[in-house]
């Protein structure tokens, strides 16, 4: 009984059939072949055999597709030529949907006898990413442009030295420009170190608890002075969260009041400059593209910000239990009891509530918003009230939505690939 010769693999055809473009090149850098998805990608501009590589850049660029530079595309073929696998990113233009960006793999294949055989360029594409990223970091920008303009100061810290991870320009200014990222508070601002201000940011840290102050009386270096002067401040420190959940740092934001307090002191009139103060506060937070809200230690409502009615199209001017009875209905089903649940649970721990929810829109239409309240207790350490808002997120869950997609097709799509794809990256080429 004989044994059936195994079948030979038809690699011409295989090549042909990926379904990403692939083309091989000779190790002059002339094509070799381009297969079935290159060709479809470049139409009648696509070159033929024994022409050199740079006639396919040309013509992919002539059609639109963005990729690395030229000085970048020779560097990689000798590179390649030399027996070295390079992988070249695309030079991000703009989001106009009719550019297609390219990243290239260029892996050198040895020949059986020794040395190259040949060079397998493949080209991926990563447009969606690429748009996806530049539409996060634009919209983080515009956070940071919101950030900067808010009259508050805000900071976060990190690590068990708490060094500054971020700080809006308010902060910077405030600070005297002694501040910035990567350096630490105690040796940023030694003074509030000494006023133990370091021990209250780290208590935050590793309870998760926020701490909140009214007024409160401090000192810094005035840099001009060189004198320490009197501050005072409505500040609070609350728990910066990882992805899982668990505080990492404090996120610390505080309003400089002490112009107010000390008219207060000289005046006797502490009623008025305090209401004053809250209408100027409550104006900015309203002039913010966010909605605002407090409530009573029980959840009930006691303000509600007119973005609430601009959005979910209720009535304004009535009764705050009428913005209570009309939230249920405004949450999406789906998004009910976790909704009820997670605010329940915060309000009887006296903890940060945070849950991401769904929210019905005065036209009927539902976009995810993402909802934080920070608690304020009484001396006694109960609660006293909660502050919240609520933030749009909807553009930024379908950007991370889109990438998550593209990489789980990309992935897909070199499993099921039956040529070995390969990527290298830095000086060593791992």
């Amino acid at each position: 009984m004989s044994i059936a010769e195994p079948p030979v693999l038809d690699f011409e055809l295989l090549f042909s059939l990926l379904p990403t473009p692939h083309a091989v090149l000779a190790p002059d850098g002339t094509l070799l072949a381009l297969n079935a998805a290159l060709v479809a990608l470049m139409g009648p501009a696509a070159p033929g055999p024994g022409q050199p590589a740079e006639a396919l850049r040309v013509g992919l660029v002539a059609g639109g597709s963005q990729m690395a530079s030229a000085a970048a595309w020779a560097g990689a073929l000798a590179q390649a030529a030399a027996g070295v696998g390079a992988v070249l990113a695309p030079e991000y233009a703009d989001d106009a949907p009719g550019l297609g960006y390219w990243e290239l793999t260029f892996r050198p294949v040895p020949a059986a006898a020794g040395g190259l055989g040949y060079v397998l360029l493949r080209l991926l594409d990563v447009g969606e990413q690429l748009r996806g990223q530049a539409r996060l970091f634009a919209q983080q920008q515009r956070t940071q442009r919101i950030l900067d303009n808010l009259p508050l100061t805000i900071s976060t810290v990190e690590g068990p030295e708490l060094t500054f991870t971020f700080l809006s320009a308010q902060a910077q200014q405030a600070m005297g420009g002694r501040a910035a990222v990567g350096r630490t508070v105690a040796e940023s601002l030694p003074e509030i170190a000494a006023q133990g201000y370091t021990q209250l940011l780290a208590q935050v840290r590793d309870t998760g608890k926020p701490h909140l102050g009214h007024e409160e009386h401090s000192q810094m270096l005035d840099p001009a002075s060189g004198e320490l002067r009197d501050c005072y401040h409505d500040f609070g420190f609350v728990p910066l969260r990882g992805a899982d959940g668990a505080a990492i740092g404090v996120l610390a934001y505080g309003l400089n009041v002490t112009e107010r307090v000390q008219a207060r002191l000289e005046a006797g009139t502490a009623r008025g400059e305090a209401e004053a103060a809250d209408q100027r506060l409550c104006r900015r937070l309203e002039a913010l593209p966010i909605i605002t809200f407090s409530t009573d230690a029980h959840g009930r409502t006691t303000y509600m910000s007119p973005q609430w009615y601009a959005y979910t199209g209720q009535a304004p001017g009535g009764p705050w239990a009428e913005v209570d009875a009309h939230w249920p209905g405004a949450v999406h089903p789906d998004d009910a009891a976790r909704s009820v649940q997670e605010i329940s649970s915060s309000i009887a721990d006296a903890r940060l509530g945070r849950v991401e929810l769904r929210l019905r829109d005065a036209d009927g239409r539902y976009r995810w918003f993402l909802t934080e309240a920070v608690p304020e207790l009484n001396e006694a350490g109960h609660l006293q009230q909660r502050h919240g808002f609520l933030l749009d997120v909807e553009e930024l869950r379908g950007a991370q939505r889109r990438l998550e997609d593209k990489d789980r097709q990309l992935t897909q799509i070199l499993n099921q690939s039956p040529a070995l794809i390969s990527a290298v990256a830095g000086p060593e080429h791992r």
